[in-house]
């Protein structure tokens, strides 16, 4: 494992977090994870394709879900750490539903949905995520925003 004061250095002077925070998920290294956060890597910096840690973090979650592996506990914590330090849920959430790759995305979805992604939010231009993904014609992802917000607005209304 790397010392906190020489990764600190590495990140003060501008190198890509990104791949240590997805190394640490795929590894499950919720110490590495943990360390990166403490010396100061953004959890909301985004890599060449807009994605997010926590993005990445969905997407292989996703993957071990689609190919019937098992998640570890240690996967939900690093997913729980990089939120409770600022992850952007509703960036995580736009990602995922606007991802061309062909994966499920249900999964995600509802994980991102109940950890505070809000399936209304505005998006960086103004427009209304549900509204883009009509418009792009992600008519799975809106079935699935639509199904759970339901769900979590029936939770709240008392």
């Amino acid at each position: 494992m790397l010392s906190s004061s020489f990764l600190e250095l590495l990140i003060n002077n501008g190198a890509d977090t990104g791949e240590a925070f997805i190394w640490a998920f795929k590894h499950t290294d919720i110490d590495s994870t943990r360390l990166l956060i403490v010396c100061g890597a953004d959890v909301n910096k985004v890599d060449p394709i807009e994605w997010s840690p926590l993005t990445w973090a969905c997407f292989i979650r996703q993957e071990h879900i689609m190919n019937n592996r098992c998640l570890s506990s240690e996967q939900e914590s690093i997913i729980d750490l990089l939120i409770s330090n600022g992850a952007d849920v509703n960036y995580a959430l736009q990602k995922v539903c606007g991802s061309q790759y062909d994966t499920e995305k249900e999964s995600s979805i509802e994980l991102l949905i109940n950890k505070g992604a809000d399936i209304y939010h505005t998006v960086e231009n103004g427009s209304k995520l549900l509204k883009l993904l009509k418009r792009d014609g992600k008519k799975e992802c809106v079935k699935i925003l639509q199904l759970y917000g339901r769900k979590k607005k029936k939770c709240i209304i008392m």
